[in-house]
């Protein structure tokens, strides 16, 4: 492990430390999970959008929100 790897040195270099346990990589504006699976239904077989919401839930599993 190089210097530039340790957190302790880039600490005293003056980098701010994170806290990657509380950290979040999932964006505010991603939309619910079932609105990304109604567009992907309503490109790929050619149905419409509240048809596709009815679906999903049965095609990709899980439960309608």
């Amino acid at each position: 492990m190089s210097h530039m790897e340790n957190p302790a040195t880039l600490v005293a270099c003056g980098v701010p430390e994170t806290d990657l346990a509380s950290a979040s990589i999932t964006p505010d504006i991603t939309p619910p999970l079932i609105h990304l699976q109604v567009a992907r239904l309503t490109r790929r077989c050619a149905i419409t959008a509240a048809m596709a919401e009815i679906l999903a839930p049965l095609i990709f599993g899980g439960a309608a929100s």
